[in-house]
Formats: C-alpha cells, sequence, structure tokens
C-alpha cells in the first residue's frame, strides 16, 4: 500500500539479522529471510544490519555491559 500512495518517494528498509547469542526464538532468523524477501519488491534501498555486530559495538565503544531493549 505504501508504494502505490508514495511511488515517486524512495523507500529506505533498514532490517536487522539477528543472532543465535542474542536472539531470544529459533524462528527469528526464519522471520527474518521471510520479511526480507516480502519487502524487497517494494523498497528502493535496503540496509542490513547484524544484530551481534551492534551488540558488540554497545559493549565496546558506550561502555554498556548488557544492552537491552529499553
Amino acid at each position: 500500500r505504501l508504494s502505490v500512495d508514495y511511488g515517486k518517494k524512495s523507500k529506505l528498509e533498514f532490517s536487522i539479522y539477528p543472532a543465535p547469542l542474542v536472539s531470544s526464538a529459533v524462528v527469528d532468523t526464519y522471520y527474518f529471510i521471510l520479511m526480507t524477501l516480502i519487502t524487497l519488491d517494494h523498497s528502493d534501498c535496503a540496509f542490513l544490519v547484524d544484530y551481534e555486530a551492534i551488540y558488540d559495538i554497545c559493549r565496546r565503544y558506550l561502555d554498556i555491559e548488557r544492552p537491552t531493549y529499553t
């Protein structure tokens, strides 16, 4: 629906790839792949971010011992 309503606007997609060390569910990877395949047709540019890398950045460079969702 967004592609129809905003056809001339650039649509960016930001996806966070789940990591086995940080993920709380086994099916996260399955949902990520399914969601990415469905939404790629409707976005002009997709950014893929590794969740474990973000977790490491928070610990090493931001001095956050255990990053949380809040």
